[in-house]
Protein backbone atom coordinates (compact mmCIF):
# COMPACT_ATOMS: atom_id res chain seq x y z
CA UNK A 1 0.00 0.00 0.00
CA UNK A 2 1.49 3.37 -0.98
CA UNK A 3 2.27 6.00 1.60
CA UNK A 4 -0.48 8.65 1.70
CA UNK A 5 0.55 11.94 0.14
CA UNK A 6 -0.41 15.48 1.12
CA UNK A 7 -3.01 15.37 -1.66
CA UNK A 8 -4.52 12.22 -0.13
CA UNK A 9 -4.82 13.99 3.21
CA UNK A 10 -6.42 17.02 1.55
CA UNK A 11 -8.97 14.78 -0.17
CA UNK A 12 -9.74 13.07 3.14
CA UNK A 13 -10.32 16.49 4.72
CA UNK A 14 -12.62 17.45 1.84
CA UNK A 15 -14.58 14.23 2.22
CA UNK A 16 -15.03 14.93 5.93
CA UNK A 17 -16.16 18.49 5.21
CA UNK A 18 -18.62 17.18 2.62
CA UNK A 19 -20.16 14.90 5.22
CA UNK A 20 -20.33 17.73 7.74
CA UNK A 21 -22.03 20.02 5.20
CA UNK A 22 -24.63 17.35 4.39
CA UNK A 23 -25.38 16.74 8.07
CA UNK A 24 -25.64 20.48 8.72
CA UNK A 25 -28.03 20.89 5.76
CA UNK A 26 -30.26 18.03 6.92
CA UNK A 27 -30.32 19.43 10.44
CA UNK A 28 -31.01 22.92 9.09
CA UNK A 29 -33.91 21.58 7.03
CA UNK A 30 -35.71 20.43 10.19
CA UNK A 31 -34.60 23.21 12.54
CA UNK A 32 -37.52 25.55 11.91
CA UNK A 33 -37.06 28.80 13.82
CA UNK A 34 -33.69 27.66 15.18
CA UNK A 35 -32.11 27.73 11.74
CA UNK A 36 -28.65 29.23 11.59
CA UNK A 37 -27.86 29.86 7.94
CA UNK A 38 -24.52 31.46 8.81
CA UNK A 39 -23.29 28.17 10.30
CA UNK A 40 -24.11 26.42 7.01
CA UNK A 41 -22.40 29.18 5.01
CA UNK A 42 -19.21 28.96 7.10
CA UNK A 43 -18.98 25.20 6.71
CA UNK A 44 -19.74 25.37 3.01
CA UNK A 45 -17.12 28.10 2.56
CA UNK A 46 -14.54 25.89 4.29
CA UNK A 47 -15.44 23.08 1.86
CA UNK A 48 -15.12 25.32 -1.20
CA UNK A 49 -11.86 26.83 0.07
CA UNK A 50 -10.46 23.35 0.61
CA UNK A 51 -11.44 22.26 -2.89
CA UNK A 52 -9.85 25.36 -4.42
CA UNK A 53 -6.68 24.83 -2.36
CA UNK A 54 -6.53 21.24 -3.57
CA UNK A 55 -6.95 22.21 -7.22
CA UNK A 56 -4.37 24.98 -6.92
CA UNK A 57 -1.89 22.53 -5.41
CA UNK A 58 -2.19 19.88 -8.12
CA UNK A 59 0.63 19.99 -10.62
Amino acid sequence: MPVPTQADHQLDDLENLHGAVMIKLRTWQHAGRRRDPEAVRRLLQAYVDGAVDYINGVE
